[in-house]
């Protein structure tokens, strides 16, 4: 954090530090990830339901309203299960966010909203984005995705970025 000059630029680093914060979230995290997370993925993956929305990648039998439709519909699934888990985040993780919140204030005193982005950006940069794009390596499915499900899930992923 030290070494960030800009406040919309923290936590996107990959350094040494930020790789073990990564791995440390991946270990104590997991089991909060499958509650949150996993009832919403089974069902993604389940409905394999196409959610392409770029015009340029549509098939022929695709529609865009029933895409975006599909689309919206995981995503509000995604961010409410996010949103509501807030008291079940685990001690330690909650601590971490504590400190970060608190450097990322020093760091930056005259950013007024740096008490929440800061703590909002890491979690979701660092957590729950990997674990959507990725749900094999947090376990929170036993297979990789088809195509369409790895695109939804890339999809909702920026979306909640």
């Amino acid at each position: 954090m030290v070494k960030t000059s800009n406040p919309n630029t923290l936590f996107r680093a990959n350094s040494l530090a930020t790789k073990g914060v990564d791995e440390l979230m991946k270990m104590i995290g997991r089991p909060y990830l499958r509650r949150v997370l996993k009832p919403s993925l089974d069902k993604i993956h389940k409905e394999n339901a196409s959610c392409e929305i770029d015009p340029a990648r549509l098939r022929s039998n695709d529609i865009l309203a029933c895409n975006l439709d599909n689309l919206k519909r995981n995503i509000d699934s995604v961010y409410s299960a996010i949103i509501n888990s807030g008291n079940d985040c685990p001690f330690t993780m909650s601590n971490l966010f504590s400190k970060l919140q608190k450097q990322a204030i020093n760091r930056f005193p005259d950013t007024s909203d740096i008490r929440y982005t800061a703590v909002s950006g890491f979690i979701f940069l660092r957590l729950f984005a990997p674990a959507i794009l990725n749900p094999k390596l947090f376990q929170l499915q036993s297979r990789r995705p088809s195509h369409d499900t790895s695109r939804t899930l890339t999809l909702v992923s920026k979306v909640i970025q």
